[in-house]
């Protein structure tokens, strides 16, 4: 459900079931939601918020382990629709010249 945050679902292939292992509690209209890895999720909502969620997974109780824990809250001030993968570094300095000479920079 889009108005009711994140939420995290595991496939059993036996059993051909999806069941929710976690959560976020709060009330937010997710616009695009992209896994960085199995514990932790960017989310963009429709007020131009970027969320970092995580599970918990030194929870002491069941109930911990079930609720995302959010980490990092960011106003982006525009919508976002989409979360791509990419980085923020120059993977290839070298395509950033061109020419006979590497000192010629386009």
């Amino acid at each position: 459900d889009v108005m009711r945050s994140v939420s995290i679902f595991t496939y059993s292939e036996e059993t051909r079931e999806f069941t929710e292992v976690a959560k976020d509690f709060s009330t937010s209209w997710i616009t695009a939601v992209r896994a960085i890895d199995e514990d932790i999720f960017l989310a963009a909502d429709m007020d131009c918020n970027l969320l970092t969620l995580k599970r918990n997974t030194n929870a002491q109780s069941d109930d911990e382990a079930y609720r995302l824990q959010v980490v990092g809250q960011y106003h982006y001030g525009s919508q976002i629709n989409k979360i791509k993968e990419g980085s923020l570094t120059m993977n290839n300095f070298n395509s950033f010249f061109v020419g006979k000479e590497s000192s010629e920079v386009i």
